[in-house]
C-alpha cells in the first residue's frame, strides 16, 4: 500500500483550499488555473478540500490517473489524511459527479477535453478536470484510482466524529 507520509522534506506549512483540479485555489484567475495551465471549472463552485499544507498541491499532472496533480497532493501531503478536511460547502452533503451528477464519495479527478467532456489518455490534450465517480470511469473506460475517494471518506467520518 502507498505510504500517505512520502513528503518529508517539506519544512514550511502553508494551508489552502484546494479545487478538484489538485491545486491550491490561490493560484486561479479568472476561470484559468495558473500552476496546471488548464482551463479550471472550479471558481464555479466549491473548493474540494481544505488543507493544512497546500505545497504538495502544486505538482502538474504528470499523467492521467494516479499521476493526477489531486491524486499526487493526497498521496504527498506532509500530514496525511489528518490535514485533509472537506471544504464548508460540502458539510452534509457529497461531492457531486460531474458526468451523472450523483452524490457520493467515491470520485476520481479525470482530465477531459473542453467540446465532447471525453476521458482523454494524454495530459497533453487533457484541458479541464472534472469529477466522476467509479460507475462512470467504468463507464468510459477509465481506471478508477481510489486515493481521492478515500481522502473524501476519512475527512466525512472524521468530521462526524466516526471511527475511521
Amino acid at each position: 500500500m502507498t505510504n500517505f507520509y512520502l513528503s518529508g522534506n517539506n519544512h514550511r506549512t502553508s494551508p489552502g483550499e484546494i479545487c478538484p483540479c489538485g491545486h491550491p485555489l490561490s493560484g486561479h484567475r479568472g476561470g484559468y488555473c495558473q500552476v496546471s495551465v488548464l482551463t479550471c471549472h472550479c471558481l464555479h463552485g466549491q473548493p474540494l478540500f481544505v488543507v493544512t499544507n497546500a505545497d504538495s498541491f502544486r505538482l502538474p499532472h504528470t499523467s492521467v490517473g494516479i499521476g493526477h496533480a489531486l491524486i499526487q497532493g493526497v498521496l504527498n501531503h506532509t500530514h496525511g489524511l489528518e490535514g485533509i478536511s472537506l471544504s464548508s460547502g460540502y458539510l452534509g452533503r457529497d461531492p457531486e459527479c460531474y458526468r451523472c451528477r450523483r452524490r457520493t464519495s467515491a470520485l476520481m479527478p479525470v482530465l477531459v477535453n473542453t467540446h465532447s467532456i471525453k476521458a482523454v489518455t494524454d495530459v497533453a490534450k487533457g484541458k479541464m478536470t472534472r469529477l466522476w465517480c467509479f460507475d462512470c470511469c467504468d463507464l468510459e473506460g477509465v481506471t478508477f484510482v481510489p486515493y481521492v475517494a478515500f481522502a473524501i471518506e476519512h475527512a466525512r467520518r472524521a468530521r462526524r466524529g466516526e471511527a475511521i
